[in-house]
Formats: C-alpha cells, structure tokens, sequence
C-alpha cells in the first residue's frame, strides 16, 4: 500500500477535466467522478445513489476482499493503481468532508455514502491497455433501481 500519493497523482485528482474510471474482478468498469485525496494519503470517492449496480459492486468489493483497478485519464496521461475498497462511511469527518466538498460545486448536490479507497503502487500507461473497460464503462449511477443483493447469501 503506498503510504503518501506521489504529486503528480495529486494533481491528476484535482483537475476536473480528467476522466476516473472503476474497474471491479467481476469485469464491470464505471465512468465515475469527485474523486481526491483530502490527506494525500487515502483517495475518496462520493457514491451518488446507494441502490446502484456500482454501490452493489462497491460492497461486493468491501466484503469479499477484491481489489478494483483505478484508472486516471488527463490527456495524454493515463495511471492506473489497484486499490483496496477500504471503508464506507455513512457519517463522521470524511463523510462530511466529501458532502461539503460536492455541495461547493452544487448546492443540491449529495452523496449516499463515502468510499475510502487505499492504492498500491501507480503504473504509467496508454488508454490502449484498458480500451475494452472505457469503452464498456457505465456511469455511476446506472441500475439505481435494484432488488435487493442479499451478498450473505455468497458466503453459503
């Protein structure tokens, strides 16, 4: 686990025209956004809607301890980074910290829940290397309109 993201992560993260992207072990990848570091430590990442084929991925990541891919696109600059999907908050400082950091942006804006996320070791690369999980991106708030996922029901 990479203990402080190195400057030019940072600086990806805080320009709003680059593109972030999720990819899960199950194939499924998701156009997302708002992700950045408020510690230049952990990267957190405001889920829109709870009831989400990404919120269901999110958990399914959470609980069974599957490392998603981080993918970073700025131009010509393309990192990547496997993460572990650490923590949801629902409530405390970095639940806050995320919501007010989106409600500047858009006062209407919100989040169900706030995803911390730990990264290992960034690799340099070129979209090429993950054109198949661009291309078949969904966005992050696609199926917001699911049953319910009894995910203990896995464990059987």
């Amino acid at each position: 686990r990479v203990e402080i993201l190195p400057e030019h992560i940072q600086a990806v993260l805080g320009e709003d025209k680059c593109k972030q992207y999720l990819v899960f072990s199950s194939g499924e990848s998701y156009s997302i956004q708002g992700l950045y570091s408020p510690d230049q430590k952990k990267i957190l990442y405001g889920l829109p809607k709870e009831y989400s084929k990404l919120g269901t991925a999110l958990v399914d990541a959470i609980w069974f301890c599957h490392l998603v891919k981080l993918l970073l696109i700025c131009g010509q600059k393309v990192y990547w980074s496997e993460a572990d999907v650490y923590k949801c908050h629902i409530a405390g400082p970095w639940f806050t910290d995320n919501l007010l950091r989106i409600r500047e942006k858009n006062p209407r804006g919100d989040i169900a829940s706030s995803w911390e996320l730990h990264v290992n070791i960034w690799e340099k690369t070129n979209a090429n290397s993950f054109q198949k999980e661009i291309m078949n991106a969904m966005s992050e708030s696609e199926g917001s309109f699911l049953e319910e996922a009894h995910l203990d029901l896995k464990l059987r």
